[in-house]
């Protein structure tokens, strides 16, 4: 099952490719979800080449494509299966700490998430502990700014195509006044993840 970790919704068109253990350069198998967001992985199924697996060998499957505007995974999950005749001994090449299902006599959902390339980052501005406060008369405005921050290092602000502070102004007009900053890249040129941190830059009459 493929879906996105933020919605929950499913995604279709994610690649997925099988290698055997011992053999692990060569591709047994490639699936690619449907519109539900899933695929299954049986011993046989007739009319589809190259769906036939050995019995009582060690197989992965593992995600090799991501549907447009999704991450690949840092480290993508191998999980693994096997299709036994009469054993009941896991075949060999099994990693320490990994287990393996046999699909001939049972079956095993897994679910597989992706993060997007871009991400959203709401602000909402409220008085008192739990907002129940109006906003103070002698604040018409109030300025926020856009910092980011990349594996917990300190946090640097966000600037426009200019070298501009991304900021945004939010009104007293509302007592509960929202804004967003969209479109944000969720990971840096080198792969890592980066955090968005808010910062109240100015109040103004």
């Amino acid at each position: 099952v493929k879906l996105n970790e933020e919605t929950g919704k499913m995604l279709p068109d994610a690649g997925f490719t099988v290698y055997a253990v011992n053999n692990d350069s060569t591709a047994v198998n490639t699936y690619t979800t449907g519109n539900d967001g899933t695929f299954s992985i049986r011993q046989s199924d007739e009319g589809i080449s190259g769906s036939e697996y050995d019995f009582d060998t060690l197989y992965y499957v593992v995600e090799t494509k991501q549907p447009d505007g999704y991450l690949e995974p840092k480290d993508p999950e191998k999980v693994y299966f096997y299709f036994s005749k009469n054993s009941t001994t896991v075949p060999e090449g099994l990693p320490s700490g990994k287990t393996a299902v046999d699909l001939s006599k049972s079956y095993d959902t897994v679910t597989i998430a992706n993060q997007t390339k871009t991400v959203d980052v709401p602000v909402t501005v409220i008085w008192g502990l739990d907002g129940s406060e109006d906003w103070p008369s002698e604040v018409n405005k109030l300025e926020v700014g856009l910092y980011q921050s990349v594996n917990g290092e300190e946090a640097s602000a966000v600037t426009d195509e200019n070298g501009d502070p991304l900021t945004l102004t939010l009104s007293s007009s509302k007592n509960y006044d929202n804004t967003t900053f969209k479109g944000l890249p969720a990971r840096d040129e080198d792969n890592n993840d980066i955090t968005y941190p808010i910062v109240e830059e100015g109040r103004y009459d």
